[in-house]
């Protein structure tokens, strides 16, 4: 068994605290959590499925809806796609029901700002491979700040790929874009995906059916339009429960390793450490995959603008246990060593100590050491009624 965090020393050179809980989205699961270059914050999430409803190969994550907060977090509102000009083609059919023309949000996989001050975001699934070995995804665009986006389709070129199943047991097309898009100095685009191979027939470790994954890494240079395989940047049948998904990357600003990738990932669901790889020549080659004193689902990792990489996961341990939460956890060397696990407790009136069903979490540095983390309270299912996405303000001192 790998070593916990929790064994570990602190560093007191700098002290962490955690404010109270905020609800901002009730009915709500898995946020996934972002910020444009003007400091407009975007949350993904995803409302279960009405009763009854099919399980598409497009609508597998539920029905996806949007938050926007101008105000650093203070206030949130819905954000809701316009509907196109009169006499325009919409190409938004609603995944969920033909017949209605108004997609509630955009399921957004992964969102990055670009310098040039536009948000670039794609679409979680990729559809395919089709007989050139392409899936097919969409792109969203704003040039307003995200008060608007413009859609259009793109191409993946992934011969490799094919379908599966997901940890569901649900027939998918094979790519899940998960987490992180960044934008390189060159202004090539990186965009990391999980998914499967021909070959990857290892079977997940709690259900038969589905088979344990890979995470890939993609490159655009002609601004989203079309994606070339790079490399994979995990593979191990033998690691965790599920292989290797769900996966968060930065590119180091700062100190002596500046211009390093570093990735951390999801490998399974109940106790599993969470890994990470880096990569020094724009992710072309990857370290193999090491395990870190930390487990969990869905990490999200941010450098600081001081340089410190912060991350947030969710640690399921199914039946409950002592490190059954939610947590950050920070680096001060670029990722590899860390510590500062820092619990986020949930209200008293959550009737519970230990969150129930996703354990997604989000996080983004809005001033410089101050962190605002979301996450998710509830489960898909009915035997939990309370469902929310909330947030928290973790403070970074020294």
């Amino acid at each position: 068994m790998w070593k916990q965090l929790s064994d570990a020393p602190i560093d007191h050179s700098f002290q962490v605290s955690v404010g109270p809980q905020k609800i901002v989205f009730t009915g709500g699961m898995q946020p996934s959590f972002y910020r444009s270059g003007k400091g407009t914050l975007f949350i993904g999430s995803n409302v279960p499925l009405p009763p009854g409803t099919p399980v598409t190969d497009s609508n597998r994550g539920g029905i996806p809806i949007n938050l926007i907060s101008r105000t650093n977090g203070k206030t949130w509102e819905r954000w809701i796609p316009p509907k196109p000009p009169e006499g325009a083609i919409d190409h938004s059919a609603n995944p969920f029901n033909p017949n209605i023309q108004e997609v509630p949000g955009i399921p957004a996989g992964c969102l990055t700002p670009r310098r040039d001050g536009s948000v670039i975001a794609i679409e979680t699934w990729g559809h395919g491979p089709d007989t050139r070995g392409l899936f097919h995804t969409k792109i969203w665009t704003s040039q307003d700040d995200m008060a608007s986006f413009t859609q259009h389709p793109a191409t993946v070129f992934c011969p490799q790929g094919r379908s599966a199943f997901d940890d569901g047991g649900h027939p998918c097309s094979g790519l899940y874009f998960c987490r992180t898009m960044l934008e390189l100095p060159s202004g090539d685009l990186l965009v990391t995906a999980y998914g499967w191979f021909e070959g990857d027939t290892t079977p997940c470790a709690y259900l038969p059916t589905a088979f344990r994954s890979r995470v890939v890494l993609f490159r655009s240079r002609d601004d989203g339009n079309h994606w070339d395989l790079v490399s994979t940047m995990a593979l191990d049948p033998a690691c965790g429960q599920e292989g290797f998904n769900e996966t968060a990357l930065v590119r180091l600003s700062k100190g002596p390793r500046a211009g390093r990738l570093v990735a951390i990932m999801r490998t399974g669901s109940d106790n599993c450490a969470i890994h990470k790889v880096v990569s020094d020549d724009e992710g072309l080659t990857w370290s193999k995959p090491q395990p870190l004193p930390f487990g969990g689902v869905f990490p999200d990792l941010i450098e600081m603008a001081d340089g410190t990489l912060a991350a947030s996961f969710g640690w399921r341990i199914w039946g409950g246990g002592i490190m059954q939460n939610y947590y950050t956890v920070f680096s001060r060397d670029g990722g590899e060593t860390w510590t500062q696990l820092t619990l986020l407790p949930l209200e008293d009136h959550a009737a519970t100590p230990y969150p129930c069903g996703t354990w997604y979490t989000g996080l983004r540095e809005i001033e410089p050491g101050r962190l605002l983390v979301a996450y998710d309270f509830g489960s898909f299912g009915r035997t939990w009624p309370v469902k929310y996405i909330a947030t928290r303000e973790v403070i970074v001192r020294g």
